[in-house]
């Protein structure tokens, strides 16, 4: 976790950091978070989540509120 300046309204927001490497097929990660790889960093804002594909991509989509299909 690390410190993330967000917007003015918003400021700084405490922000889990995943290392890319260590995320498999099926792992989801929901925003607000940092994903580290060698050559790049996602960022996943709030309201969004993030989902490892079975190909090993990065798929970052709207979170679905509870109880939707």
């Amino acid at each position: 976790v690390r410190p993330v300046w967000i917007s003015e309204p918003v400021g700084w927001v405490d922000t889990p950091v995943y290392d890319g490497a260590g995320l498999l097929p099926g792992h989801r990660v929901p925003g607000p978070a940092i994903v580290d790889e060698s050559t790049t960093t996602l960022i996943v804002e709030t309201g969004q989540v993030l989902r490892v594909t079975g190909a090993a991509n990065y798929l970052i989509s709207m979170q679905q509120p509870e109880g939707a299909r």
